[in-house]
């Protein structure tokens, strides 16, 4: 079994960078909670991780010129392909299917770490998985909850009341009928600062 999140050292969340770009300060967001702090809600929002977040830097891309094909495990130069790229897709197809296995590249996609991490820990809950997940939405709701006053701290600032797209986008999202109001700023406050 996979390690939860409680089983790690968690770290503080004593200076969230998310408020800080908002232009307020961990004592601000705690005076508008009320009853709890920001970095207990951050360290509650950290206990749902399933483990912590792996990530692997990507090696840097290779300098390409405007208007060129860059090169992946899928996209391969021009000369460098196997089956030639003419304008007449019947006789391409057909080369396709002529080609040998053998002839093909050995170029296997590799699922980032954290992906293998989360496939892990999905086949270790086995037939438990459902019940974990709708454990993890009560506890992600009720977490809502606790941070709404600070999300309604936030829509009050000087900075969302004055912007006119933000009052555009109080009148709903088109297709969605959703405003940004709707949206629990505290909540993706916290996401951002835990992950």
């Amino acid at each position: 079994m996979l390690p939860s999140a409680f089983d790690r050292k968690r770290p503080r969340y004593n200076n969230s960078a998310c408020l800080a770009a908002i232009g307020v300060t961990n004592a601000w967001a705690d005076s508008a909670l009320g009853n709890h702090t920001y970095e207990q809600l951050a360290a509650e929002c950290h206990g749902l991780l399933a483990f912590d977040a792996v990530f692997i830097r990507p090696p840097p891309k290779s300098a390409t010129t405007h208007g060129s094909t860059p090169e992946s495990i899928f996209i391969k130069p021009l000369p460098d392909r196997l089956v030639s790229v003419i304008d007449n897709r019947l006789d391409h197809f057909n080369g396709a299917i002529k080609q040998e296995p053998r002839q093909l590249r050995a170029t296997r996609y590799s699922l980032p770490a954290a992906c293998r991490r989360a496939i892990a820990f999905m086949l270790a809950q086995g037939p438990s998985l459902p019940r974990w997940r709708r454990q993890q939405i009560a506890k992600m709701q009720a977490l809502a909850k606790k941070i709404q006053n600070l999300t309604s701290a936030l829509n009050k600032l000087p900075l969302a009341t004055a912007s006119v797209s933000v009052r555009m986008l109080d009148k709903g999202v088109e297709h969605t009928n959703v405003g940004v109001r709707s949206v629990n700023v505290g909540l993706m406050c916290l996401f951002c600062d835990v992950l």
